[in-house]
């Protein structure tokens, strides 16, 4: 039986955004692998709504970079990712909790056929009025949007392949 664990998204600087379940796959120094699977229910905070999440998905949550990678899966292979420019994750084992401050800027790719690209760049811009980021945070985000460009571009992990090897565990560990 894998831990459970409750993500918690949060706006800058401390405002919850959404919650959902997953379940544990590794645990490093450096970062937190999880699994979503189908069925779990994401709590949105600001809408006051619960959405069912039909999908299964590869999360990534770096402990010491500025990005979060959740990639779905599709008759056994990642489908989508899509990733969040967000402060370092801190994982609270007391509370079996990992949250992270999403930074608004994405990087998705939609299909493995297609290009990756930036979205929700007017969302951070009017997040960064609303919120009041710092200029030194507003830059930082720009910054680490350009360092996940060059890892995904790099193939560095976990764009690196790391992440179908825990999608063949899953799907060993159900139908094997």
């Amino acid at each position: 039986m894998r831990e459970k664990l409750t993500i918690r998204a949060l706006k800058y600087p401390d405002i919850p955004h959404y919650d959902w379940e997953v379940e544990l796959l590794e645990e490093a120094s450096t970062h937190v692998i999880c699994i979503g699977l189908p069925g779990r229910q994401l709590l949105h905070h600001t809408k006051r709504k619960v959405f069912d999440v039909d999908n299964c998905s590869i999360e990534f949550y770096s402990l010491e970079h500025w990005f979060t990678v959740s990639a779905d899966i599709v008759n056994g292979a990642l489908q989508q990712y899509y990733c969040n420019i967000a402060m370092p994750a801190i994982r609270y084992k007391s509370k079996c909790t990992i949250s992270f401050i999403d930074l608004d800027l994405d990087l998705v790719r939609r299909s493995p056929n297609l290009p990756w690209e930036v979205v929700d760049v007017e969302e951070f811009h009017a997040n960064r009025v609303k919120y009041g980021y710092p200029s030194s945070l507003v830059e930082e985000a720009q910054q680490q949007l350009q360092a996940l460009q060059n890892r995904v571009h790099k193939s560095l992990f976990p764009f690196d392949g790391k992440l179908q090897v825990f999608i063949d565990q899953v799907i060993e560990q159900n139908h094997g």
